[in-house]
């Protein structure tokens, strides 16, 4: 063998070794901000980040209303989402870096279609969150006393030996 095909050949150890010490990896995986356990965290912020740089500098293309709504999401899944899912295949995503994906994509298409924060929010007014529904203390007050209205609940009310009998009354088993 000349002195060549020595400087070439690479065994198997070199290879662990050049690995395990850090040397032999590229800068990008160097750089990479993927933790040790697998979270990916920094990474997909850092993502977002360059997407949302993209996004911004194509920012006239992709909110202009002269071009159809079906080409602009178009543009931003060539422009914008090929940035945000780069190197995604290496990803371990839970539930919150989801989320924080999907509130991204959010971001893009209020971009695109020029829908303000405050009007986003403003398309919730008006509507109950989940959960039992309010009812007022005075409805509650008959409700829990078991009568039929509030004129019966304020008579019964004004007179305090016959309410003491009518609370003690609906307490018993």
């Amino acid at each position: 063998m000349d002195q060549v095909e020595k400087d070439l050949e690479v065994t198997g150890a070199d290879i662990l070794r050049n690995i395990s010490t850090g040397r032999g990896r590229s800068k990008a995986s160097q750089s990479s901000l993927i933790n040790q356990d697998g979270r990916c965290v920094m990474e997909i912020r850092s993502r977002i980040a360059q997407a949302k740089s993209a996004f911004m500098k194509k920012k006239n293309l992709l909110c202009s209303n002269s071009t159809s709504i079906r080409v602009r999401k178009r543009f931003i899944k060539v422009y914008v989402w090929s940035v945000a899912q780069y190197g995604c295949e290496t990803w371990v995503l839970n539930k919150a870096e989801q989320r924080t994906l999907e509130s991204f994509e959010m971001w893009c298409w209020r971009k695109m279609l020029r829908v303000n924060w405050i009007e986003h929010q403003g398309e919730m007014e008006g509507k109950r969150g989940q959960g039992r529904p309010r009812i007022s203390f005075v409805k509650q007050m008959i409700s829990d006393a078991r009568l039929s209205s509030y004129a019966e609940l304020k008579m019964l009310a004004g007179n305090r030996e016959e309410w003491r009998e009518h609370v003690q009354l609906q307490n018993q088993p």
